[in-house]
Order: structure tokens, then C-alpha cells, then sequence
């Protein structure tokens, strides 16, 4: 038995194990500060939940885990955000960095004895729009990536959104 076309599954599974036990941690701890972290649902790639933290005003990091077609997408931003003021409300224009994991699902990929597993970086770049009378985030994302690791390649994500700020 070949545990090689298993290893990069295994590695997956630790890695966002790990990951959500320290989402779950920063959501705890960061309760008692109102209105930085924001929860909510994103549509296009990937098409999931998503979560942001906001840090020095105009810093965030942000986390997005869906699907697309037949694999699994982790996307860890971070944004640098300038605002804009629109009437009441405000509009970010935000530019970041981060990194991408995938598992893949793919018969292609299996018959050829290859994993389905890749992780790359990405370059998000967009707009929010922040209402003052709700604790409501509207966002457009486009994000160029490449893969480097596993499936490599370039590719480009859009994406729109909604998050709550609890």
C-alpha cells in the first residue's frame, strides 16, 4: 500500500484542523471587542462563509472556505483598506495578500496518480461598502492567484459578499 497519493490529504486535514481550532479561538477572545470582527457568506469563488477582523482602523484580515465545482477552497487574506466617504456611509478600496488551499476531487487527477491538493498565493483587490446604520459590510473582490505547490497554475477569483459585524 502507497501512502504517498494519501499524504497530501493528510496534510489537509491537519492544516484546517488547525486553522479552525484558531478561528474558534480568535472568535472567542475577540467578543469583547465590538464591531472588529465580521461574519457572513460569500458568493463565486469560493462560494461559502466568510469572516474579517479589522485591526489599526484600516488593516483586516480576512477568511473565506467554500467550494467551487468539485473541490474545497481556503482562502487567508490580509487587506490594506483606504476609505472614502459616500453621504453617511463609507466605502473601502482595499488591496491585499494571501494565501490559497485546495482539495480537489478530480477522477483526471486520480488516474494519473497525481494530488489533488495545491496551495498558492493570491492578490485580492475591491471595494466594501460599510453602512453607518447597520454593522453591515457589502464587498466586490477580484483576486489574481498562482499555485505553486500541487496543481500549479494561474487563475483569477471574483467574488461578492455580505458580513455582519458582531
Amino acid at each position: 500500500m502507497d501512502i504517498k497519493p494519501r499524504l497530501p490529504k493528510v496534510i489537509f486535514s491537519i492544516f484546517f484542523s488547525l486553522l479552525t481550532l484558531v478561528c474558534i479561538e480568535t472568535l472567542a477572545f475577540s467578543q469583547s471587542s465590538n464591531e472588529n470582527l465580521g461574519v457572513g457568506f460569500i458568493v463565486g469563488d469560493p462560494t461559502g462563509i466568510t469572516a474579517s477582523y479589522v485591526y489599526n482602523k484600516n488593516k483586516e484580515v480576512t477568511v473565506a472556505l467554500g467550494l467551487i465545482e468539485n473541490h474545497f477552497q481556503l482562502n487567508l487574506d490580509h487587506h490594506w483598506n483606504t476609505k472614502l466617504r459616500i453621504d453617511d456611509d463609507e466605502l473601502d478600496v482595499f488591496y491585499g495578500l494571501g494565501l490559497i488551499l485546495e482539495e480537489k476531487h478530480n477522477r483526471y487527477a486520480e488516474k494519473r496518480n497525481q494530488s489533488g491538493f495545491s496551495i498558492g498565493a493570491r492578490s485580492p483587490f475591491g471595494v466594501q461598502y460599510i453602512y453607518r446604520t447597520a454593522p453591515i459590510r457589502v464587498f466586490f473582490e477580484i483576486a489574481p492567484t498562482l499555485r505553486f505547490i500541487g496543481h500549479s497554475g494561474t487563475d483569477v477569483d471574483i467574488s461578492i459578499g455580505v458580513r455582519y459585524f458582531l
